[in-house]
């Protein structure tokens, strides 16, 4: 077993409120995948990938559900 520990990174501080409080929150989240997708082997960076053919293969095989409203 392999365990990386990547630099520290953060605190992240979001001012706003509403709407753009959550694309802030949202894009927090997103660079806490970028930074521990940087950890993993090249293979297994997905929708993080710098390829972006292998960013679009895994946005396709992903599967969100919420994001379909004909299932609500």
């Amino acid at each position: 077993m392999t365990i990386r520990i990547g630099r520290p990174f953060g605190p992240f501080h979001v001012t706003t409120r509403g709407r753009a409080r959550r694309e802030e929150l949202e894009e927090v989240g997103h660079e806490i995948m970028r930074r521990i997708a940087a950890l993993l082997p090249p293979a297994q960076h997905g929708v993080y990938a710098s390829d972006p053919t292998q960013r679009a293969a895994a946005a396709a095989a992903a599967v969100y559900p919420w994001d379909n409203d004909a299932d609500l």
